[in-house]
């Protein structure tokens, strides 16, 4: 009987342990890693149809100052590497298109690679400056995408207003601090004005006179990492800067920006010494801070819908032993709370970045991951079966308020039909938002029957000027109060 107990007692202890590695077992298989050579080394990545068959490829820039692009054969494998570069190591890359001719184009540190819509490169121009990060959008409304340097010494801004034909106005300079060692900015409209607005992260450091650090000739006392807000003007200018977050750390914030508990304001996902939610409220300020229990100092922090409810997931890579990277994920509700990590795959060795999207046309978001150390990209193909937090009983049983359908075509081209349906008469707002987060075009806003609707967008802005090719957001909302927004993503190939 004794040794009955005691086993009793030793799987009871033991039963946390075996649940445990039964779930790591599982999660290995939630995807499928394909891994492609990238010679040179990939620090940064980014995702766009650069041969218009409607796929997804691959584009990277390389530690030896080489553009790598990787075509997809359509169902999420890839088979090309096309070389250019001008041997100056670069730390970003970004795909928008800048000269108007519906082919999507690349940024990458002092040079334009204008697209040639077949996988290449038509034409290489300079840009009349450097930076350690870069970011896209429309700063000045004039419905040509500008682009957003961030520099190192002196820490500024520097905003290239984009003429619509790959060329562009001379920068205009917004110095942040005597600062270093910033991270990308990212723009979105905060204070929902109508503006893109900057986040930026950037270091400061006080000296052993206690003041702010400016000279190598003087010891370092203390570091800080800050996280800002720059209000944009909506003329390529910035104004106030708002200080979201001050720590001493000699690491720079990561932070990601997205409309965390669906209440129409962008919110912040924030990693440094803790991981932070911050609820905006759509007046550049934030109304609730939520810190969460996990170990700190990711090498990098991303989102996705990882398993496919339409709520925005958080994705997080960690160096483990060996120098591989841990691949893991803590699955949103939609109210701006997330759950455990869930340990999801490992990739290969650090030093670069990630992107996510749909790469193989099944409907589920997959993950694409630049390994510097093992001169490659892992392509990790999501199998959809990682299963995100239950929904509340009640929530089961009450019919659906606003359901926003699929657009089709998707992708499209000259216009696209959106449907949705409504459980009651209800007062709705319908429409489409870039990747900033900025709203090019109103489609329904009033009262509404209920039942089954349809609407076309004609990929056109509120001036009646056709958008660029890309990624866009239909968001679905009631106009009382608590009401959640539906949201689907449409593409715009050209």
């Amino acid at each position: 009987m004794r040794h009955l107990i005691l086993a009793i007692v030793l799987m009871v202890c033991l039963l946390p342990f075996f649940e445990e590695q039964l779930a790591l077992a599982e999660n290995a298989a939630f995807f499928i890693r394909q891994d492609y050579s990238v010679e040179d080394g990939p620090l940064a990545l980014v995702l766009d149809d650069f041969n218009n068959d409607g796929a997804l490829d691959i584009a990277t820039a390389n530690r030896e100052g080489t553009l790598s692009i990787l075509t997809n054969n359509g169902n999420g494998t890839f088979l090309e590497q096309r070389m250019h570069g001008n041997g100056v190591r670069t730390r970003f890359i970004v795909s928008e298109d800048f000269d108007g001719d519906g082919n999507s184009d690349l940024a990458v540190d002092q040079l334009l690679f204008l697209g040639n819509g077949e996988g290449g490169v038509a034409e290489e121009k300079p840009i009349a400056a450097s930076g350690m990060s870069a970011v896209t959008g429309d700063f000045n409304h004039d419905g040509n995408p500008d682009l957003v340097l961030d520099t190192l010494y002196p820490r500024d801004v520097l905003v290239l207003l984009g003429n619509g034909d790959g060329t562009f106005l001379d920068a205009l300079s917004t110095l942040i601090l005597h600062a270093s060692g910033g991270e990308a900015s990212q723009s979105g409209d905060f204070n929902t004005d109508g503006n893109l607005d900057l986040l930026v992260n950037y270091r400061t450091a006080i000296d052993e006179r206690g003041q702010v650090y400016k000279s190598a000739r003087v010891n370092i006392v203390s570091p800080y990492s800050h996280l800002a807000l720059l209000l944009g003007n909506g003329n390529g200018t910035f104004g106030e800067r708002i200080e979201l977050a001050k720590c001493m750390s000699d690491r720079p914030y990561q932070a990601i920006i997205k409309d965390f508990n669906r209440d129409g304001y962008l919110d912040l996902f924030v990693e440094l010494d803790d991981l932070e939610v911050l609820l905006g409220d759509g007046t550049s300020a934030f109304d609730s801070t939520r810190k969460l229990n996990s170990a700190s100092y990711y090498d990098e922090i991303f989102t996705m819908d990882v398993n496919q409810d339409d709520i925005s997931d958080i994705g997080l890579l960690k160096e483990v032993a060996g120098y591989e990277r841990e691949i893991s994920f803590m699955l949103g509700n939609g109210e701006g709370a997330f759950g455990e990590r869930i340990v999801a795959d490992t990739t290969g060795r650090g030093g670069g970045s990630v992107a996510v999207g749909d790469v193989n046309g099944d409907g589920r978001t997959d993950l694409v991951v630049a390994n510097m150390g093992d001169d490659n990209v892992s392509v990790f193909l999501n199998k959809g079966i990682i299963t995100g937090i239950e929904s509340k009983k009640e929530e089961e049983v009450i019919p659906k308020r606003y359901e926003l359908n699929q657009n089709w075509p998707n992708p499209f081209n000259r216009g696209t039909v959106i449907p949705y349906y409504l459980g009651k008469t209800s007062t709705i707002a319908l429409a489409v938002y870039d990747l900033s987060g900025r709203k090019v075009r109103s489609l329904v806003e009033g009262k509404m029957d209920a039942g089954e609707h349809e609407t076309v967008w004609d990929g056109k802005d509120e001036a009646n000027r056709k958008v660029a090719s890309g990624i866009y957001f239909c968001c679905l909302k009631g106009k009382e109060g608590g009401d959640a927004i539906n949201v689907k993503k449409m593409v715009i190939l050209k």
